[in-house]
Parts: C-alpha cells; structure tokens; sequence
C-alpha cells in the first residue's frame, strides 16, 4: 500500500500525470518535482518543462525512460538542440531518451492574415506560403551521465572467418535442401549453426536487407528501400524499420519490447490498435483512456494547437489540450440522439430529425439553472427582463397611432378569463384571433406579441387621458360660470 499511497501522493502533485514548470524562472521547483516523482518509482504521462515565451521559435521534445515528456521552447531555432535542453534539465538518470525538435516556419504577416480568412473553410494555403520545416528526431542514450548522441558507428568485425573473405557468384539458381534447409547470412554465422525453426538468419552486429533497383528508364519506379534491425550508432534505438534509402527516411519504425497486437491488421479492412480482433475499421483497446491525439506543429507556419480525443468510464471527451479545456464531453449512458445535425444544419437535442435551426425535446430546456426555463408546454419561465428590441434604428415605416381609433376599438375589444388546454392556471385578456382581427398587428393571427399587447394599452391610455384633461377643462370651465353666478346672486342679497 505504501508503494501506491506514495504514487497517488505524487499523481497529486504532479497534476493528474501531467507536470508544465518553466525552466527559465522555476527551474529550482522543477528540479525537486521530477526528482520526487523519480525516486518514488512513479512514471507520470507527460512533464513539460516550458519557457515563459510566446509563440516560440522552435521547441525540444525529450522522452525519458519512464515516460516523461522534457519540453523546452526556444526563442531563436538556432539555439535549440539537445544539448541545450538538457542543460536546462536536471540530472538525468542513465537510459534511452528519444528526441524531437520542431521548428516554426517564417511565415509572412500578409500570408498569415489571407489564410486566416479562409482557415475555417479550407485547408488550401495562399500562394507563396514556405515549405514546412521537417522535424527533427533521433536517440541518444546517457551512461553515468555522459552522452552518446550516434555519432560512432559500430563497423562489422571480422566473424569466426579467419580467411581471406571471397565472392562466389552463381550463374544459375540457389537452392538449399539438405541438412535443415536454412541458410545463414553474415560474418558471425558458424559450422553447424542450429537453426531451429529458422528458414532464413542474418547474424553479425549490423543486419540489413536492401532492395537497390536499378532500373534506368524514367516511366519504373527505381526507389531503393531498406529493412533495418537496430541502429549502428553508438546509443542508438533498438527497433525494426523500413527505411527509404534515397530520401533517408524511416516512414516505418517498431521499437523493442513493444506489447503484442500494437498493430495488428484483420480481414475486412480491419486495423487492431492494441488487439488483435478488431470489430471495427480502427479499434484501440487499452487498459486506461484509448485515445487520439492530434497535433499541429508550428513548422509550417501556423500556431501549435494540439487537440486529445478519449473515451473511458468518465465519458467520450474532446480535449483543448494546448489550454488546458475540455469543451464536449459525452457521458455514459447518454440516451439515443442527445445531439443531432442534420443536413441542412438544424440541430436537434433529444430528437432525431429536427425541423428547426435548434429543436429541443424533453420535459423542460433551461438556461442558468433555473434563471429561465422552457417546459415541453411553452411556459416560459425567467427570474429577469424581458427586453425586445424596439430602438428607432430597428424600424421603419414609423407613422403615429390614432389613440381614440385604438381606444374606440379597445372598447369593443372581449376581454375574457380563461386558462390553457390541459392547464388548471387562469389567465385574463384578449383570444389571439379576435386582437389581430380587431386592430391587424403581428403575422400570426393565433398569438399576440407582447409589444403589440403594450402598445395598444399606451395608445389607449394616452387617448384616455386626452379625454381626461378635455373634461378636466371642461369642469373648470363650468365651475368658473358656477363661481360667477353664485357670486351675482349673493350681491343682489
């Protein structure tokens, strides 16, 4: 238990598995982090040793033994290499670390903002863009601390053959079948070499197999290709590629002490990531969080961004990787069409073919909790305003309203009690079709627009109050006579 309390200790502190200190200003509090993590025999996913700087020039990536990715950015892509990014680290335990260095392609400010315009919607670049900058990898290999970056090569020694080495050339066909039909190839095989179960053996200490065409006529294909086990440099990786010889490239590489099924490829077009039973075109199967990372380098011009897409017991999760977000995430157990685009755009949430821009089924749609609520029957529910938009900047055909028209046909206007179909709630006003048929606002002759409603109440009081301040004048028209005539009668008293 110790062993793990310890272990989950560190995973706390290093971050869910993932550590980001700066070298530049922490490298004291980055010392000590992965010095713990390593001493308690934990191996975290990734470490990243960042600079402070932004947008950098280039960027050292190093994989340590156990796992930990060393990343350090550099503001001027002549000073990132190996050596330099291991300056910045602390004491490195001896190992195998495998290395890449990614610089960022020189790209106009012109050319950025052209492309920017049309990134959304195509991946053609505008004329004239720069060719990204190949990245750069290898392995190094630290013994007592000293390292051996592959510049030695191994040359093959001189084998059990103690003669002078001759050519034999046949002018007709090889074929070996006698003793155990094999045949063994290279200056360490011997007398009575036990093969086993081998057809076929390579045995010294550099093994290749190249294909050389040497085909003369432009319309063949002369590519010359290369199956290579191990490097021959001093601290170089123990893997199995295939190597371009006229590109010096390994577009295919298998390391040592790989799981079995890493790639396994099924009938039916089938690609086991993993397993080797595959059900579906890709299938990855992994003890914790199968995923698939996509990665943009800076090297050809544009900003790095890297994108994490995994699935485990949590959910199905889209992961901002380069700022720390994960903006869609897909619990288990989510019911049949949670989330549905059709192909004209409409977006449905709980239905299948939505007929609108966003339809939303279920019992109630609500936004901030309970600060506003839709229900399934259209109760509209919110804790704040209402606010249409009624500025003089929105409208046109403007024409004052006629209040004694409006407060004329008010008058004649039903005003009813009543409540909703299947609703026990009253309500009092006007029916939809009675309103528009009455004074002929809004497009829809079954529903009434609140500002409709609103403004035919302003228009009516406003008359009202004209009819007010008339009779109101009135009044104090006839008290005057009144006040006149009291006032004759009195002095004839």
């Amino acid at each position: 238990m110790w062993p793990l309390a310890r272990c989950i200790v560190a995973g706390l502190w290093l971050n869910s598995r993932a550590l980001l200190i700066s070298v530049a200003v922490f490298t004291m509090t980055k010392s000590i982090v992965l010095a713990v993590a390593l001493a308690l025999g934990c191996s975290p996913l990734s470490a990243q040793f960042v600079d402070d700087r932004i947008s950098p020039a280039a960027v050292v990536r190093i994989q340590t033994p156990e796992g930990l990715i060393l990343e350090t950015q550099f503001a001027h892509a002549s000073d990132a290499s190996v050596e330099a990014a291991l300056a910045r680290s602390i004491r490195l335990p001896d190992g195998r670390y495998k290395w890449q260095i990614i610089e960022k392609a020189i790209v106009s400010p012109a050319l950025l903002s052209a492309a920017r315009t049309t990134r959304g919607n195509s991946d053609a670049l505008p004329r004239g863009w720069p060719e990204a900058v190949p990245v750069r990898f290898g392995v190094i290999t630290l013994t007592r601390g000293v390292l051996a970056r592959g510049t030695e090569t191994e040359s093959s020694g001189p084998g059990s053959f103690k003669g002078q080495a001759k050519d034999v050339v046949f002018g007709d066909d090889l074929i070996v079948n006698g003793g155990s039909g094999a045949a063994c190839f290279g200056l360490d095989c011997v007398n009575g070499e036990a093969f086993g179960l081998d057809s076929v053996r390579l045995k010294e200490n550099n093994l290749r197999i190249s294909f050389i065409d040497t085909s003369t006529s432009a319309s063949f294909p002369s590519r010359d290709w290369e199956l290579a086990a191990n490097d021959s440099s001093n601290g170089g990786a123990n893997d199995f590629s295939i190597r371009d010889r006229d590109q010096g490239t390994k577009p295919f590489v298998v390391e040592a002490a790989v799981s079995s099924n890493t790639l396994y490829v099924a009938p039916n077009e089938r690609i086991g990531v993993g397993t080797n039973i595959p059900v579906r075109s890709v299938h990855a199967l992994t003890g914790d969080t199968p995923g698939i990372r996509l990665e943009q380098s800076a090297s050809l011009g544009f900003p790095a961004q890297t994108w994490d897409i995994t699935g485990n017991e949590v959910g199905l999760t889209f992961r901002d990787q380069s700022n720390n977000t994960q903006p869609l995430r897909v619990r288990p157990g989510a019911p049949n069409d949670a989330v549905v685009v059709a192909a004209n755009g409409s977006v449905g949430l709980g239905i299948a073919a939505p007929t609108s821009s966003l339809e939303v089924a279920g019992p109630t749609m609500s936004v901030g909790g309970t600060n506003m609520v839709l229900d399934a029957a259209g109760n509209l529910t919110i804790a704040g305003t209402v606010s249409q938009g009624s500025s003089r900047t929105l409208k046109e055909g403007i024409v004052d309203a006629a209040a004694e028209t409006v407060l004329e046909t008010l008058a004649s206007l039903p005003i009813y009690t009543w409540q909703y179909i299947g609703a026990s709630d009253r309500h009092i006003g006007p029916v939809a079709e009675e309103f528009h048929q009455a004074f002929g606002f809004g497009s829809d002759p079954e529903r009434l627009a609140p500002g409709d409603m609103a403004g035919v109440a302003m228009a009516a009081a406003q008359a009202l109050q004209t009819e007010v301040a008339e009779k109101e004048a009135r009044i104090n028209e006839l008290e005057a006579r009144l006040a006149k005539i009291e006032a004759l009668l009195e002095s004839r008293d």
